[in-house]
């Protein structure tokens, strides 16, 4: 009975698969406006053969037109795969967007759109996602909108992850000013878990910044950013702190940014609260160099010191008998170090670039310089 059923099965089954096999050898010669519609009758026939010769009526396609509709006629069918990598053989990286754009515009018109993109997600690398962004920014559906702020909402516990920020900005692009609650809440979850709180911050600025060439922030979206970045402080680690504080400054922020420096620095505080900083200039002529510098204490008032500790820096007593030529150069520690002996090797390393451009360096340490 086994054999009498196989050999049915193969009788049956020869004339649909000699059917199919014709239908994708037109793929060798169709017009382009025949291209989608041939690919879909042999989806129709069969679409495991359909699937393994997308790639022939892709290059029969020849424009973006034709090779959009081939898209959406391949994803009508739930044939993701082929589609997900399409992009990779368009050459012309515009025409890759102009592709995915018109595809996501088409979305509303097409259900299986948002399983195609939801698939994508989760079945090909950050390369392949993001050349699919046009299609998440022209899609209008609002299940695709939906989707996203879901996934924006749920932030990775990873600082860097392409596809989730890929994602992040096409919610921005739909939402702007909308999206601030939602990305502020996934970046206060990002801040205390390790996930990608910079480009959260990023995006929270995007969602606020005006539309048109050469706008500018009104002063009362910056203040509500600051209000919501400072806010996104209060629970994050010490490296999402310090990203915080360098976003605040960016916006002018100053007081704000420094007002987080405990926060950032949490083990280089020292006993009266102060941070403890160091300031060098170099005296330097004929071979000879000498490195001033002093320990600076502040009140945790500043994320940047440089602008009250450069006059101080240049006024120390010179030691040589040749005079330099110019303003002595003048460096600052980049950030509050936890104790002198962290000074010493920062002044150190500088005498040693001294010394290695043919100087005979020597250090001289200074009055210690408070700032108020």
């Amino acid at each position: 009975m086994r054999s009498i059923a196989a050999a049915l099965a193969i009788t049956l089954a020869g004339p649909a698969a000699a059917n199919c096999d014709s239908i994708a050898k037109k793929a060798q010669s169709v017009d382009r406006s025949q291209v989608a519609p041939t690919f879909g009758k042999l989806v129709a026939c069969d679409p495991g053969v359909a699937e393994s010769h997308f790639d022939d009526f892709m290059k029969a396609s020849g424009d973006v037109d034709t090779l959009v509709a081939l898209a959406l006629v391949t994803i009508d069918a739930g044939l993701y795969t082929p589609v997900w990598g399409l992009l990779d053989n368009i050459p012309d990286y515009s025409a890759r967007d102009e592709v995915a754009a018109a595809v996501g515009s088409k979305c509303a018109e097409h259900e299986g759109m948002l399983a195609f993109i939801k698939g994508a997600y989760v079945g090909v690398g950050d390369r392949q996602f993001g050349q699919w962004r046009e299609a998440l920014r022209s899609c209008s559906a609002e299940g695709l909108t939906a989707w996203l702020e879901e996934v924006t909402a749920a932030p990775p516990t990873t600082a860097y992850d392409k596809k989730y920020t890929t994602v992040v900005e096409a919610y921005v692009r739909h939402k702007k000013a909308e999206a601030l609650p939602v990305l502020q809440a996934a970046a206060a979850k990002a801040g205390a878990e390790g996930g990608p709180i910079g480009d959260l911050l990023d995006q929270m600025a995007e969602a606020l910044r005006p539309e048109g060439l050469g706008a500018r922030m009104s002063d009362d979206d910056k203040a509500t950013l600051r209000d919501a970045m400072s806010s996104i402080a209060e629970t994050a680690k010490p490296d999402a702190a310090r990203a915080v504080a360098d976003r605040l400054y960016q916006l002018g922020y100053a007081d704000a940014a420094a007002a987080l420096l405990p926060k950032v620095y949490p083990e280089r505080v020292q006993g009266n609260g102060n941070m403890l900083y160091a300031v060098a200039s170099i005296e330097a002529c004929s071979g000879l160099a000498v490195v001033h510098y002093a320990q600076v204490t502040d009140k945790a008032k500043r994320w940047v010191i440089t602008d009250e500790v450069t006059a101080p820096a240049r006024a120390f007593k010179p030691r040589l008998k040749c005079t330099a030529d110019g303003d002595w150069p003048v460096m600052v520690t980049p950030e509050p170090v936890a104790s002198k002996a962290d000074i010493e090797a920062w002044v150190q390393g500088i005498s040693d670039a001294e010394t290695a451009k043919g100087n005979e360096t020597k250090l001289r340490e200074e009055k210690a310089i408070a700032l108020d």
